[in-house]
């Protein structure tokens, strides 16, 4: 299973960032606070619904944002997946999973 499309909106230093992605490997190079780190935090939180670094909600919104959005289109060997089975709090939205991170201020 790969992840072939990553879309952020109000992740940490990301106002809305889109990432085209194919399989095998991928490096992410660039200067220190750049968020390549917060791009790794994007899609390991698909994937475990928490922050690696254990940080709370709030921490991974955007300052001055209300919500993140991080959305991914997933594909698998036999096809696009939508919603893998027992993951609580993800929708879908057409072709992509998409996870909404609330703030204390909105609770959603």
């Amino acid at each position: 299973m790969i992840v072939s499309r990553l879309e952020l909106t109000d992740f940490r230093n990301y106002a809305n960032a889109e990432f085209d992605l194919t399989a095998g490997t991928t490096a992410v190079i660039g200067d220190n606070g750049q968020g390549k780190t917060n791009l790794a935090e994007a899609l390991a939180y698909l994937a475990t619904l928490s922050s690696f670094r254990g940080a709370p909600g709030d921490a991974l919104v955007r300052v001055g944002a209300d919500q993140a959005i991080i959305r991914a289109t997933v594909t698998h060997d036999d096809g696009p997946h939508l919603k893998p089975p027992g993951f609580p709090g993800v929708r879908c939205l057409g072709t992509a999973l998409n996870r909404l991170l609330p703030t204390a201020k909105t609770g959603r």
